[in-house]
């Protein structure tokens, strides 16, 4: 790993404790991703913005963790088709925090599912576990055309795992920079379903805590899928996470939970979801910035500009549901995701 001093986005020359800390951190975000969710280890606080030698070092860590990985747990792209308890695995389709994700079939039926199965290397951490049984807990208790499909949760091999409707479809990141949205009468609707999601998550006194563009998926019949329960908050849960946690991708969090005031609730989500909606028809981020301080302060401190300026095409009713959703003082949000969905729709 390069040891050299280096000019950094910090300012002056970087020493080598201040580079050997800022990795530390980030290698623990990074682990902390890998094993118990959160934010991603390129959307994390400690690595927002960090210089390109810490990165640098931080890719040669991973590189190498993942080839020990590898030896621990291979990855079975190359060894499918192949069957996991009453499941034959067809192909990896993605993979998480604590979990690998299959398109796979149920033999008993043959029903095609998405199976998500917490990878071995963390089936001893208490956390991951619990994070796992709660996406299972909040997808098997609400029912909702815009909210992935629970199937049926267990074991497989001694492999905790969780069946869910296979979603057709891109991410709704993806399809807003291919420009294969839909106009807007059409994006009004189909954003107020999802706020209907959500209030039916809500009603059942759960929290998502992490809606953002590529949490939704545009199903191939056009729906908005809201998918990845695993930060979903119980509301009679025990806390999981510990005291200065970051649970959620920064760009999309309320200011409150920035600020570490209280637990989540439904004007969170209320806020994600507007967050996700601003950028989705403005066409950008709600705020660019390059390091985690600069963000933190501006979504603390600024307004974010008036869709009327960026979205002009979009109903004034929208326009204005969706700016009161990023109100920074929740109070002044729409207190539900059904009111949210009613002023949306005007």
């Amino acid at each position: 790993m390069k040891r050299s001093g280096g000019t950094s986005a910090f300012g002056d020359r970087m020493s080598d404790e201040r580079r050997d800390l800022l990795l530390a951190r980030a290698v623990e975000a990074a682990e902390r991703h890998r094993t118990s969710g959160g934010a991603a280890p390129d959307e994390h606080p400690s690595v927002l913005g960090a210089p390109d030698e810490v990165l640098t070092d931080l890719a040669e860590i991973l590189e190498v963790e993942a080839a020990i990985d590898h030896v621990i747990e291979p990855r079975t792209g190359a060894r499918l088709p192949r069957r996991l308890g009453g499941w034959t695995l067809v192909a990896e389709a993605g993979r998480g925090a604590a979990g690998v994700v299959y398109e796979a079939i149920r033999r008993s039926d043959r029903r095609r599912v998405a199976l998500k199965v917490l990878r071995a290397g963390v089936e001893h951490d208490a956390v991951a576990r619990e994070r796992f049984r709660r996406e299972a807990t909040a997808c098997a208790s609400v029912r909702h055309p815009n909210l992935v499909g629970f199937v049926e949760a267990g074991e497989a091999d001694g492999l905790s795992c969780v069946a869910m409707d296979f979603v057709e479809g891109t991410t709704l990141r993806a399809a807003a920079r291919a420009r294969t949205l839909p106009g807007p009468a059409d994006l009004v609707r189909r954003f107020a379903e999802v706020a209907d999601a959500l209030d039916a998550l809500h009603r059942a006194g759960i929290v998502h805590r992490d809606v953002k563009p590529s949490n939704l998926v545009v199903a191939a019949d056009g729906r908005f899928v809201l998918m990845d329960l695993g930060l979903a908050h119980l509301a009679d849960a025990d806390r999981l996470t510990q005291p200065g946690d970051v649970v959620g991708t920064p760009l999309y969090m309320a200011p409150e939970r920035l600020r570490g005031a209280g637990e989540a609730d439904a004007r969170s989500d209320v806020w994600g979801l507007g967050a996700t909606i601003w950028e989705t028809v403005a066409g950008r981020p709600l705020f660019d910035a390059t390091d985690f301080a600069s963000l933190r302060r501006r979504l603390l401190t600024e307004d974010p500009p008036t869709l009327d300026a960026v979205a002009p095409q979009f109903p004034a009713a929208f326009r204005a549901a969706v700016m009161k959703s990023l109100a920074r003082a929740p109070e002044a949000r729409h207190p539900t995701a059904a009111a949210f969905r009613d002023a949306m729709l005007g």
